[in-house]
């Protein structure tokens, strides 16, 4: 229910790349094979319904008997300034077309690292984040080692076959070896979804 396509020809002008990953689209090491998941409602409301959500009153929220108690699927997405805004009002109004619902909540991102983040305090937080164009240390966001409260793998992440990569990753110096474990990392990550992906902003640099 994430329309990326549309952020970015509303919100940057069609000046950004759809990233399927943390690494920036322009590096070498970054797995081009990969798809990006594709907006679709419907095919949204079929993995909710074989995951046993269902409208049961009709108001327009699926919903699920869960320990014997009825929960409607509702979802908190914690957001800071204009840009997230913008994001999120997108994001709540594609989720209420597959019946989910999407609340919403503005703060300063000093107070929503310190009360959520910090904490695990969260559903979902929008944010960005900023890489420079050396090698990538996957190890902070995706490494078990940093899936702690107050550490940076912020969706609490667990894979031991990705910990194993990412350390080989950091200690080989054969770069074709390093590149082949780059774009399989990215893949198992795509695959498990910890962080759901956006895009890459371009810009023009003068120097």
């Amino acid at each position: 229910v994430v329309d990326v396509e549309q952020f970015i020809t509303n919100f940057e002008g069609g000046a950004a790349t759809r990233t399927i990953g943390h690494i920036n689209p322009i590096k070498s090491f970054y797995n081009k094979n990969i798809k990006p998941y594709s907006f679709d409602i419907e095919a949204s409301k079929k993995l909710l319904t074989e995951d046993g959500w269902s409208d049961s009153n009709n108001n327009g929220i699926v919903d699920k008997k869960i320990n014997g108690k009825t929960k409607e699927l509702t979802i908190e997405l914690y957001y800071s300034g204009k840009l997230g805004e913008d994001i999120a009002l997108l994001m709540k109004e594609a989720a209420a077309k597959a019946g989910i619902n999407l609340e919403i909540a503005k703060k300063e991102m000093a107070q929503i690292r310190k009360e959520n983040l910090e904490t695990g305090k969260f559903s979902a937080v929008l944010q960005s984040a900023t890489a420079d164009m050396g090698l990538d240390d996957l190890a902070l966001r995706f490494h078990s080692d940093n899936a702690e409260l107050g550490e940076g793998n912020l969706g609490f992440y667990i894979n031991p076959k990705v910990d194993s990569l990412i350390t080989a990753i950091n200690d080989t110096d054969q770069p074709s070896e390093r590149t082949k474990m780059y774009m399989r990392v990215q893949e198992i990550i795509y695959e498990d979804l910890p962080y759901i992906f956006l895009y890459s902003p371009k810009e023009r640099i003068v120097i």
